[in-house]
Formats: structure tokens, sequence, C-alpha cells
């Protein structure tokens, strides 16, 4: 049995190499797309740190769920093997949440450094280098607007649950609702409006209400006098009006993809990277991708991915549960679920800050 010092580095270690990646993509602009090398590399990272038996449980039911979607594919194995390494990855990060351990010191590392990132996102939105220059979007230290806020979204959760004690609770809040601002208004983020309920839930529980609601009410009223007014034009903004074309242009493609999906009988698996193929050869540019994991890892993967998405949401839902998180593991899964609108639910950076959000519970409730 390992050592509680072991089990702390090597905790410590998976979010250091976790943090590198995230900062590297500050100063490198290409970096997402050396996705496969950094899948390869968690992965490397997850077999080494990870509990023996849980490692190879994931390993076995990996290939035990995939496999068969290949074989009866013409899928490139080297989609196989990206998909194997993505499902691990996501089944290792949910496993860790209950082998999580770090000392005092490595804790308030991680937080300062996920603190540090929510304020070098605030900081680089008055830099034009960091905007999309095709229509001036603010593309955020992943240089992806969505990525961007997703990721984001997830780290605040982090700060908010971890400084909510603190004496600077109250500079956390205002950086959190700050960036939230930004990924709504210069992003044009939209389905971070998803994670709202969840975000509501941590200030409704770690706000006393009773105390700060004459702050809330003067907020609620000054965003009204300033919203109410200018609703059209901010719709136009947000991309939420009938004749945006981005969301005019996705809806034919999930309809592309279901269609796909219903022919298969909602059950027989297309292949790995199936449904990229499909939406490139349907459009006739790689540009365009499906936007929509649900969709796609179900057109990919038929009715295993039904399968993984039970399995996920049975594991988290269990591990939370116990920790006073029964309603917010609903909110938190759902949160998870909107990134899917960004092809990026089954990412390495959403799932990392998700099993810290999910720790630093823990640890709190123990308290």
């Amino acid at each position: 049995m390992e050592s509680l010092t072991i089990r702390r580095n090597k905790s410590f270690f998976i979010l250091l190499i976790y943090f590198i990646f995230l900062f590297l993509n500050v100063f490198i602009e290409n970096m997402s797309s050396y996705g496969y090398i950094q899948s390869l590399i968690f992965g490397v990272v997850f077999f080494f740190c990870s509990k023996w038996k849980e490692c190879i449980n994931n390993i076995i039911l990996t290939l035990v769920l995939l496999v068969p979607v290949w074989i009866n594919s013409n899928s490139s194995y080297l989609y196989l093997i990206n998909d194997c390494f993505t499902l691990f990855l996501v089944l290792s990060c949910i496993d860790a949440f209950r082998s999580l351990e770090l000392s005092g010191q490595q804790r308030r590392i991680i937080a300062r450094l996920f603190l540090l990132y929510s304020i070098m996102f605030i900081v680089c939105a008055a830099f034009p280098s960091f905007y999309d220059g095709e229509d001036s979007r603010y593309a955020g230290l992943l240089h992806g607007a969505n990525t961007s806020s997703s990721v984001l979204m997830f780290i605040l959760a982090f700060i908010i649950e971890y400084y909510k004690d603190s004496k600077i609770k109250l500079f956390v809040y205002c950086t959190s609702f700050i960036c939230f601002i930004i990924c709504v208004f210069l992003s044009n983020t939209r389905s971070i409006f998803i994670g709202i309920p969840y975000l509501l839930w941590l200030y409704r529980e770690n706000i006393n209400l009773k105390k700060v609601w004459p702050i809330i009410f003067l907020i609620i009223a000054l965003g009204a006098y300033l919203i109410v007014p200018n609703l059209i034009f901010i719709s136009e903004d947000l991309r939420l009006t009938a004749e945006d074309t981005s969301m005019l242009t996705r809806a034919s493609l999930y309809e592309s993809i279901w269609e796909g999906i219903a022919s298969n009988y909602y059950i027989i698996a297309h292949g790995p990277n199936a449904c990229v193929a499909f939406i490139q050869n349907l459009t006739e540019s790689d540009r365009y991708s499906p936007h929509n994991d649900m969709l796609s890892y179900w057109y990919d993967w038929g009715i295993v991915w039904l399968i993984v998405l039970s399995i996920m949401f049975i594991r988290i839902k269990r591990y939370l549960e116990v920790y006073k998180m029964n309603i917010g593991a609903i909110f938190l899964f759902l949160f998870v679920m909107s990134c899917g609108l960004h092809n990026i639910m089954m990412h390495i950076y959403i799932w990392i800050p998700l099993i810290c959000i999910m720790w630093i519970r823990r640890i709190q409730t123990k308290l």
C-alpha cells in the first residue's frame, strides 16, 4: 500500500504536468495542434501515477468497449488509439478523485496557479494579440474562445471552492465575475450559460445572502437598467438571434448527424472519427467539425457512447453524493456536457480541474 507521501507527490506531479501544458498554450499558438501528443503524455503519466488495480481496470474497460467499435468499421487504427487514450484519461480522472492527496503547501501552490491563470485571463483581454482577427473575439489563453472559456469556468469553480473561507474570498468572487463577463461579451461564448446553475449553486453555498442581499439587489437592478434597453443589440452581439449563421449552420450539421445515427438504428457504431469525416465530406471543407460531442461520439461509438455516459454519471454522482453535492453533482455533470458544444467534453483540460473541484469538496467535508 502506498504511503501518504507518495500519493501526495504523484498527485502533485499530475497537476504540475497539467499546469505546464496549460501555460504553454498561452505562449505557443499552435499548441492545440499537438492534441495527440498531449493525450499520449497524460496517458503515460496516469499509467504510472494511478493505482495499479484501477489503471488495469480502466484499460480493460476501454478496450472492451472500443475495440468492437473499431473492428466493425473502416476507421484507421490510429483513430482507435486516440479514442482509447481519450476514454482511458477520462475514466482515470474520475477515479483520481478518490486517491488525490495534497499537503497544505501543495494545495496552496495549486490554488495560486489556478488563481494566477484567472487573473492572466483578465489581463490578456487588454492585448489585441489575443483576439481573433476575423471577428474580433477574445480568443483567450488557449487561443480558442470556446475552449478557453469552458476550461476557465471549471478553474473558477475550483478557486471559489478553495478560497470561500479565506481573507481574499471577495477578491476571488470579483475575479470570477469579471472572467464570466469577459467570456460572455468579449469571447461571445454562449454555452457557458449552461454552467450558470452550478456557479449559482456554489455562490449560494459560499455567500451569506442575508448579509450581501443589498449588493446583489444593486447588481441586478443595474444589470436590468443596462441590459433591457439594449436587449436587441446584446442578442446580436452574443449571436442569439434566429438569423445567426453559426446557429443555423450547427442546426443543419446536427440534423445531418442525427439522421446518420438514426440510419444505424441508434445503436450501431460508424467507427472512430467517422463523424468528423462525415461532416468534412458533407461540407467539402476541413474547417468544420461536429460541434457536438454528444452526437459526435454517439455517431462514432453507437450504443457504447450511451454506456460510457452512464458510467461517467454513476461514478461522479456516487463519489459526490456523500460530500453534500447531490444536487451540485447534477449541475456539474450538465456543466461538463455543455463543453461538448465545443468538442472538448472529453478533453484533459476539462477533467483535471473537475477532479480538483471534487477533491476540494471532499477535503472540506472532512474538515
